[in-house]
């Protein structure tokens, strides 16, 4: 983004705290003096971490699979706790959030001033119940097929989804595409789903007639190939189901397709009963598996009050910090940590200033 697009962002506090078991650290004192780092977040691919001490380090690159050097980790706006999908860690973070619901107009109205003053009250004693700290958990691209639980599980007939993954070399267009329905939920032991599916040769084709098949919906997979009747395997599969939760690939997931799910066929096609949907519709919202944390999802069971650390807008085209206030528990202690800004003093974007101090052992 050029820098004639630089915004004026304002401070976004933020704490947070981590499970720290079986771990021994030396002491450290019981405050220490506010800093500030800068995390370049530029990559598309890789992500930039931190890990918070008396002096924090910034590790340039970081391998969120295994490294326990981290405590958090950043890619673009995406940000990463080391901890339960996100890393092998024990990060856990709680929001005290309150700024949720703002406008731009809003946000960049806020006093900086005031702000900083709200992250230099933050203390120990600010900590919410344990059980509101949370850490990286599962987020599936496939989410809301079904309502109900146990018993009164039912198909939500109203999500449909679509499916990519890259065409063979030469393909005239660079994607193949699929579709999914889950008709029906029957309840019972074992719980059976009817399922509708189909895959396009080419987007240029017709798309064939449908498959339906009854699958079972328990702890154990059942791994479905999109192409065909035939049942799939867990090393050869496009899609992962068991009774509450489908999944793809890759990333979390490791399956054959690269992205999924849009939530309602009328967003991309004009046909409700999605016998031909245009998935290759340019204004189509691919997902992926992925982790969640509280910096970018609820912890309040809320799925309105989430506590994303920033806000896009889409006429600015900037990105504006929200001044949250989240409480890190690491090896090292307890910290309070305030992402800045998302550009640099030269206008760069991607470059994510945080403000961190420790609050105690």
């Amino acid at each position: 983004m050029p820098a004639s697009r630089l915004l004026r962002l304002a401070p976004v506090a933020a704490a947070f705290a981590v499970a720290c078991e079986n771990e021994t650290v030396a002491p450290l004192p019981a405050t220490t003096t506010t800093q500030q780092v800068v995390i370049d977040a530029s990559s598309d691919v890789a992500f930039a971490g931190v890990r918070l001490d008396r002096t924090a380090a910034v590790l340039p690159t970081v391998d969120t699979t295994s490294a326990t050097t981290w405590d958090l980790a950043f890619r673009t706006t995406t940000a990463r706790l080391n901890s339960g999908l996100g890393g092998p860690g024990s990060v856990r973070v709680a929001c005290l959030c309150r700024n949720q619901a703002l406008t731009t107009a809003q946000l960049q109205a806020l006093d900086t001033t005031a702000e900083r003053l709200r992250f230099e009250r933050i203390t120990a004693d600010s900590a919410p119940a344990d059980s509101l700290f949370r850490t990286e958990t599962f987020s599936p691209a496939v989410a809301g097929w079904f309502t109900g639980s146990g018993a009164s599980q039912a198909a939500n007939t109203g999500r449909r989804f679509g499916f990519r993954r890259p065409a063979p070399a030469g393909a005239a267009h660079p994607w193949l595409y699929s579709k999914l329905e889950i008709l029906s939920i029957t309840p019972g032991t074992p719980t059976r789903a009817i399922v509708r599916y189909a895959t396009q040769a080419s987007v240029l084709s017709a798309w064939p007639a449908d498959i339906v098949d009854t699958i079972t919906l328990g702890p154990t997979p059942e791994f479905l190939r999109l192409t065909t009747t035939a049942a799939g395997t867990a090393a050869d599969h496009d899609l992962r189901v068991t009774a509450t939760e489908i999944r793809l690939g890759p990333g979390v997931s490791g399956a054959t397709f690269v992205s999924g799910a849009w939530a309602s066929v009328n967003a991309l096609s004009t046909d409700p009963a999605m016998a031909n949907p245009d998935l290759s519709n340019p204004n189509a919202r691919w997902l992926r598996d992925g982790t969640t944390n509280p910096m970018l999802v609820s912890v309040t069971g809320n799925p309105a009050a989430s506590s994303v650390w920033y806000r896009y807008d889409p006429t600015l085209l900037q990105v504006f910090s929200r001044s949250e206030v989240y409480l890190v528990r690491t090896p090292a202690g307890l910290f309070k940590v305030q992402p800045l800004g998302y550009y640099d003093t030269a206008g760069r974007e991607r470059r994510i200033t945080l403000r961190y101090a420790r609050l105690a052992n």
